[in-house]
């Protein structure tokens, strides 16, 4: 298996290790939840409803990484993936798993109540997408071994590998300059959430092709797979909802009232964002390659 995983554990206090992917980590849902509160009050949604849906999705992101890694990459049977499950100590997540959980969670948290997942899931898009950029620095798995012109490849186990993590980092900030540009001009409810998913997911399959893990279907891994189903369904929700108007808006696309209703909540075009953002993705690299060079 090409793929390696390092340890980048920082330092240790009493039984808790502080490791690289724990810092990013924290600093990515800090980012997040700053990002989070900002649409919330820009859309007018009370702080608790989005802080309560906030942390069910995070438990419940942090089971679904942790049971789609145990069931999937662990690949032992039943009695072993339930061992890996319980093995938090040993590490393993899966951020596809993360995702599914935590939408799960959502679902079931804000069903029958308002604002619904939909809106929600809108709102928590962009800030979902900041928080992976940020936080995948931190990862510890590295990519295949890099050809000899890959003068940005890093030495790991004295062999020079994909810097997997900064390539998925680069590809999530470049799709939150996109899903932020996209606030407010969009007609359906859940919109910027499924053009989110499916970026994600294209962004998850480019680069499972410089990573190893367990395969499905002939080269393709279950990653690979994953990622086509998410971007699928992803998809198919999103023209279902332009089909049918009462899954979505009141009114259908392209009418004089749903553009008038795109109109009046397109936000400003965030041009902070555009400055800020390519100055957290150098920030990144530098952060990156300080770290393993």
């Amino acid at each position: 298996m090409d793929t390696l995983a390092v340890s980048n554990e920082l330092f240790q206090i009493g039984p808790f290790h502080i490791t690289l992917l724990g810092v990013f980590s924290l600093l990515g849902i800090v980012a997040g939840l700053v990002v989070l509160r900002h649409e919330a009050r820009r859309k007018g949604y009370s702080a608790e409803i989005v802080d309560n849906t906030a942390l069910v999705a995070l438990i419940s992101a942090i089971a679904g990484a942790r049971l789609y890694y145990a069931f999937v990459f662990a690949q032992g049977g039943l009695v072993e993936g339930v061992r890996q499950f319980l093995a938090f100590n040993q590490g393993g997540l899966s951020i596809q798993g993360a995702l599914i959980g935590g939408v799960l969670g959502a679902v079931i948290y804000l069903w029958g109540r308002s604002p619904g997942f939909w809106e929600i899931a809108d709102v928590a898009a962009p800030a979902i997408i900041l928080g992976q950029a940020i936080g995948r620095i931190g990862c510890d798995v590295f990519g295949v071994a890099a050809p000899g012109y890959a003068r940005w490849a890093v030495q790991v186990g004295g062999r020079m590998l994909h810097p997997v993590q900064l390539y998925e980092s680069m590809l999530n900030y470049l799709l939150f300059l996109l899903v932020w540009y996209l606030r407010g001009r969009t007609v359906r409810k859940g919109e910027l959430f499924l053009v989110y998913i499916t970026g994600f997911a294209f962004n998850r399959f480019v680069v499972e092709f410089f990573r190893t893990n367990p395969t499905a279907i002939g080269s393709l891994t279950v990653a690979h797979v994953t990622a086509v189903v998410m971007a699928a369904t992803a998809l198919a929700v999103l023209m279902v909802r332009r089909r049918w108007p009462e899954l979505g808006t009141d009114e259908p696309v392209g009418t004089a009232a749903a553009d008038h209703l795109v109109s009046a909540h397109r936000p400003a075009a965030g041009g902070r964002a555009f400055i800020l953002v390519p100055a957290l993705m150098v920030v990144s690299i530098l952060a990156y390659y300080g770290i393993y060079w």
